[in-house]
């Protein structure tokens, strides 16, 4: 069964004017928070690495770390932001010098180059929060739903903290919204937002490589829904809509594939990337029963660790934070020992698959469960009223919940995938944002729904 499109629910769709005024309102908010907010900390970890391969592109065009060779091409990440940093600092005249005085110290000594890169992703953080505000139009049906669930994604916080960290959900984020409202809307058989779902897909894909597995199950379930449809007509559009988001998707991807085929000999987006993620996510494995029970209190937001301190012996619950003698800590090392004794990174990577996951099945299921509850509590306690809110609108039952589950399923889908291959922790979950911003505009909208869709 198709969405029916916002004309066939009797959906005005938003002026130009109302889309323009949310987007400077928004721009507004967002400049004046980081205005009071405290100060952006210094490039560190994953930041680092993003900035070294925007310097090296600035310098000699090669996507690589400046390690072991910066003129030596490499992949051990996909291109997009590190390409969007490189972009930005070309604009402004930025040169590498200045930006390698952050990659040698992380004293504040180094010249304040990045400034301009922090407002351009307060630029990307406003036109998320208005693909959520588009989103909760198209499901609310009304301003006033569309604004408070815009309202809810902004105090969310997300947006803003990112765009001061040279972090990839500053891209990740902006393509989910704009990923998850765009197959809301080619649900009902627009092309053009079936071919802006594959190209939002295939970005998505380029800035972090996880969202392959997003896309393929997108592509999938699309050529799924092509025999399943009543009368041929219906077939026809419906296989006429999947040629056009797998040929939008492909076009943005096939490149960087290529270019891989080329210089290394196969078209994998990464190496390593994937194994180092699942080492230290297999590391939990290893959890207790008494462990996995205390997961889903110690990783509850703010107040969980609180708890099972009161609450529970600390043997349940030392290994699950990030300090020395971790699960955490422990994966950090594992790998690299693992790539030395398989001989390589393919041997140590299926080593993991079929020694820490295939062997314990079971196990692993729970931990994953108890990985994605982590993960859940994105914003903190802002993730926990977001998922009361996401409950209160499915035990409403209804078109609500209807359309709240199809609207979310990509985000549930990526929720699982992380606590499946990874320690999952909700920085990798900003995926919720629009899901939970959704649910919790639905609920101050006093829980009510357009007329025209009972």
């Amino acid at each position: 069964m198709r969405l029916p499109s916002a004309t066939e629910l009797g959906i005005r769709a938003p002026s130009w004017w109302e889309t323009l005024l949310t987007l400077l309102i928004t721009g507004a908010v967002l400049s004046a928070l980081a205005r009071v907010q405290a100060p952006t900390p210094a490039p560190r970890a994953d930041a680092l690495r993003y900035l070294d391969y925007s310097v090296n592109l600035l310098e000699s065009g090669t996507f690589a770390l400046s390690s072991p060779q910066p003129t030596a091409p490499g992949r051990a990440n996909v291109p997009l932001y590190p390409g969007f940093l490189a972009t930005g600092f070309t604009a402004t005249h930025t040169t590498p010098t200045a930006l390698r005085c952050y990659l040698a110290t992380t004293t504040p000594t180094c010249p304040p180059v990045l400034g301009p890169a922090y407002g351009a992703q307060r630029a990307l953080a406003a036109l998320t929060i208005l693909a959520i505000w588009r989103l909760g139009w198209h499901c609310l049906g009304t301003r006033s739903g569309a604004a408070w669930t815009a309202a809810a994604a902004l105090i969310s916080g997300q947006s803003q903290a990112f765009a001061g960290q040279l972090l990839t959900e500053n891209l990740s984020m902006p393509l989910f919204a704009l990923t998850t409202l765009a197959l809301v809307r080619a649900g009902s058989g627009a092309l053009g937002w079936s071919a802006c779902a594959g190209v939002a897909l295939g970005l998505l894909t380029l800035t972090r490589p996880e969202f392959l597995y997003l896309a393929l199950a997108v592509a999938a379930l699309a050529l799924l829904r092509v025999p399943l449809a009543a009368g041929r007509t219906l077939r026809r559009r419906r296989l006429v809509a999947a040629a056009v988001l797998l040929t939008a998707g492909a076009m943005v991807v096939t490149p960087w594939l290529a270019r891989n085929r080329t210089t290394f000999g196969d078209p994998a987006l990464t190496v390593t990337y994937s194994g180092q993620v699942l080492a230290q996510r297999v590391q939990y494995n290893r959890m207790t029963t008494a462990e996995l029970g205390a997961a889903f209190i110690y990783w509850l937001p703010d107040f969980g660790d609180s708890l099972a301190l009161h609450w529970l012996p600390a043997s349940s619950y030392r290994r699950l934070g990030f300090t020395t003698g971790s699960y955490y800590r422990a994966g950090l090392d594992y790998y690299d020992g693992l790539v030395q004794a398989r001989g390589g990174t393919a041997a140590a990577t299926a080593a993991l698959v079929h020694d820490d996951v295939l062997s314990q099945p079971l196990k692993h299921v729970l931990v994953t469960l108890a990985l994605a509850w982590r993960g859940l509590f994105v914003g903190k306690l802002w993730g926990l009223c977001g998922l009361l809110a996401f409950a209160v609108v499915l035990a409403r039952g209804g078109a609500p919940r209807s359309m709240l589950v199809r609207v979310s399923a990509p985000a549930w889908f990526m929720l699982a995938l992380y606590a499946a291959v990874s320690v999952c922790v909700p920085r990798y979950a900003v995926c919720l944002v629009p899901t939970f911003a959704l649910a919790l505009g639905h609920c101050a909208n006093g829980l009510t729904w357009p007329r025209s869709r009972r």
